[in-house]
């Protein structure tokens, strides 16, 4: 059979065109049309979102037109060769999703047989090319459908037009700090104490203000934990965490009377004009765009980078901002710590290059070697005591600036984290209930000074009621959520958790309590508590705390 002669280069750069979207832009935005919070989490703004699907599509068959370029001004042959070889290389793309982690060697050589197969009919028969040049519409298909799955106005951080703030009146200083994936049980020791040597910082809390120790979350992710915690609200599984989306919430609650600042980790409810900061520049977010072009194109998934990437950098702002001032303020923090990548010591130190999740797998599940997840476990602790460290700091601050006294101050994580091997990370079952539901809440009131325990139901959707109680507001808004202060609140009885992956959860307390449980005890033999030390662990633990002197020097 005669191979057909080379195609034109307009032809070629369709072909290419097609094959690439195939076997990376179509994949990759359809998976950003399921999860378009990931542009929130980046401050994109709609044009952003445009630019960066067009260049998705774009950008791989330009290179590739490119590479022909030059194999053709070498020599025609080589171009044809090339262009063959582009054509096998994208068509094996589009079928790798299909083979997964771990395929068998049947289903390898079946799709190395498919892409040979297709080559061959490329090469030789016109049909074949002519079945590509029709898919060359498929661009304008994927952008399209992902132009219309996607939000766009849910993007913006622009104050929502027709919002009547409410008016207010009281001067009483609100401080709201939200940790990330901190597990109630990762605190306590077996008798339910808070390890006041391991975590000095958050006992020393329980000890001046209220300590919700039944406290839960209601959602397993920071998408929508945050904005429930911000609105009182349950959330709509559609919404997307910004201010588009939850246009009622603490920012514009309290923005007629006071005085904000946020640094807001992911979700972006504080519109831009009660919080300057709250979109980043229009450099930024280009910037940030042509990243993700680059890295979807080359890894065939972004990299989940937002303004979370330096913790003790956003600490250190968030204390510069809390200062006296002539109006009350407003400040809240929202800090991926003690989060992932586990890399910070509880001196603050952080070690180089470490891996985010070792035997983390691709399902988000921990893998079943018990050796690794507890190795992780251990990194997780120690980074939780430099999130003690840094509650410290912002108490000490508050104490410094005179505001303590007078603040209503509010610590608390948006959902638990759990370390069982073969076991989801954060998405909540019936497995790990006991340690995604429960979450540290602390409330210190205006004028409070000693502390207290408080058993009853608490929930996250409880924060902007009570804040809302304190302060004395009467709003028409409604919330899901009631006020802590309410005499009327019922013990636990069950948990309910909504779950990214659908799924809603629902626990006895008892059973909760038993997964907590279950958790300390295995933390306890595993690290110990107290004086123990975490460090303590591993084939030379007896090697912990002695002397380098004390050993011989290999010459």
């Amino acid at each position: 059979m005669k191979p057909l002669p080379l195609a034109p280069a307009r032809t070629r750069a369709l072909h290419l065109l097609a094959l690439s979207t195939f076997a990376i832009a179509g994949p990759t935005l359809q998976r950003f049309a399921k999860t378009p919070e990931y542009f929130v989490v980046r401050g994109y703004h709609a044009g952003e979102v445009v630019l960066y699907s067009l260049g998705l599509v774009i950008l791989v068959p330009m290179i590739l037109i490119c590479v022909e370029f030059v194999a053709g001004v070498i020599h025609r042959r080589a171009l044809s060769i090339v262009h063959q070889l582009l054509v096998c290389v994208l068509t094996f793309l589009i079928f790798v999703p299909v083979l997964g982690r771990h395929p068998p060697r049947s289903l390898i050589y079946l799709v190395l047989g498919v892409v040979v197969a297709f080559a061959i009919a490329y090469h030789f028969w016109a049909p074949a090319r002519m079945f590509v040049g029709i898919a060359a519409f498929a661009p304008v298909l994927f952008v399209a459908v992902f132009l219309i799955r996607v939000d766009l106005g849910g993007l913006s951080t622009a104050a929502p037009s027709g919002l009547s703030m409410p008016a207010v009146q009281s001067r009483t200083p609100v401080v709201l700090v939200l940790f990330d994936e901190l597990a109630l049980s990762s605190l306590l020791i077996e008798d339910g104490r808070i390890d006041g040597v391991r975590y000095p910082n958050f006992a020393a809390l329980a000890h001046s203000s209220t300590w919700y120790r039944r406290a839960t979350t209601d959602y397993d992710v920071t998408d929508q934990a945050v904005p429930a915690i911000l609105t009182g609200r349950l959330q709509q599984s559609e919404e997307l965490p910004s201010v588009a989306g939850h246009p009622r919430n603490l920012f514009t609650l309290l923005g007629r009377g006071y005085e904000i600042s946020a640094f807001q980790a992911e979700a972006r409810l504080c519109p831009t004009n009660l919080c300057p900061e709250a979109s980043p520049s229009l450099g930024v977010r280009l910037g940030r765009m042509l990243s993700d072009v680059m890295t979807s194109s080359t890894l065939r998934k972004p990299l989940w980078v937002g303004d979370w990437s330096t913790p003790a950098e956003e600490v250190a702002r968030f204390l510069a901002a809390i200062r006296p001032s002539g109006r009350p303020q407003l400040d809240v923090l929202h800090v991926l710590l003690p989060h992932v990548p586990y890399r910070y010591l509880p001196s603050g130190r952080a070690y180089e290059n470490a891996r985010a999740l070792p035997c983390y797998g691709a399902s988000y599940r921990w893998n079943n070697v018990p050796w690794f997840v507890d190795h992780n476990y251990q990194r997780y602790l120690l980074q939780l005591g430099y999130t003690d460290e840094v509650l410290g700091k912002i108490v000490n601050r508050l104490r410094s600036t005179g505001l303590w006294d007078r603040s209503l101050f509010v610590v608390m994580a948006d959902h638990g984290v759990s370390f069982q091997p073969g076991g989801h990370r954060r998405y909540v079952d019936r497995s790990n209930v006991g340690d995604i539901a429960p979450i540290p809440l602390f409330v210190k009131f205006p004028g409070q000074h000693g502390g207290t325990v408080d058993d009853l139901q608490a929930r996250s959707i409880d924060i902007v009621p009570t804040i809302t109680d304190v302060l004395g507001l009467r709003v028409q808004w409604r919330f899901d959520g009631m006020s802590l202060r309410a005499r009327d609140r019922p013990p636990p009885s069950r948990v309910v958790v909504r779950s990214y992956t659908g799924d809603v959860v629902h626990a006895t307390w008892d059973r909760v309590l038993a997964g907590q449980r279950q958790t300390l005890a295995w933390k306890t033999q595993l690290f110990g508590s107290g004086a123990d030390s975490v460090f303590a662990a591993g084939r030379y633990r007896r090697l912990l705390g002695k002397e380098i002197d004390a050993f011989p020097v290999w010459k």
